[in-house]
């Protein structure tokens, strides 16, 4: 599967990378950040969206509000399916989201921790035993 990682310059983008680039089913084939410059000598990173040359199969955003607005109207153009896991938008911002996901698979959450999973997972199930 072929991976376009927009905030690939940021924290959580490198880390992205560095979990995709561990899986030999998976290939970052490029990213989106602020800042333009060659990952390893040879994945491109764009700072202008209308650079982007490569096919992805997916897009996973860790970029910030502005950028994933961006990339939702990338990957609609393109019709891909996203994954958002940036996180301050408001209430107006959210509901665009909802309106894109008519359009286009959308996966977002707030919170990709595995803790913070988890322990939804734990609260979950105990909700489910009261």
């Amino acid at each position: 599967m072929n991976i376009l990682v927009s905030g690939a310059s940021g924290r959580m983008g490198k880390e992205v990378i560095s979990c995709i680039e561990k899986d030999n089913d998976l290939n970052f084939i490029c990213g989106f950040g602020q800042n333009e410059k060659l990952y390893l000598g040879k994945i491109p990173i764009y700072n202008n969206i209308s650079k982007i040359k490569e096919r992805p199969d997916v897009i996973i955003d860790f970029s910030n509000v502005r950028a994933t607005f961006e990339m939702l109207n990338f990957a609609k153009n393109k019709h891909l399916p996203i994954v958002i896991a940036t996180t301050g938008f408001n209430h107006e911002q959210e509901k665009i989201i909802k309106d894109y996901s008519k359009d286009i698979p959308i996966f977002k959450s707030a919170n990709m921790s595995f803790d913070i999973n988890l322990m939804c997972k734990i609260v979950a199930r105990h909700r489910s035993t009261i």
